[in-house]
């Protein structure tokens, strides 16, 4: 499984991106919110994790 970086309160941290909530969704990238973070990457991998390709 993949995980992403996600900005926290103390710093950085390795999470699922399954675990976050979308909040955001634009052209080229997908803002996910985290309990104690946030984190925004690609359309592509955003598909790649939710679909398992």
């Amino acid at each position: 499984m993949k995980l992403v970086w996600v900005r926290t309160k103390r710093g950085y941290d390795r999470i699922l991106p399954q675990q976050g909530l979308v909040v955001k969704e634009t052209e080229h990238d997908v803002y996910l919110l985290f309990a104690d973070g946030r984190c925004k990457i690609s359309r592509e991998e955003f598909h790649e994790y939710y679909t398992g390709a």
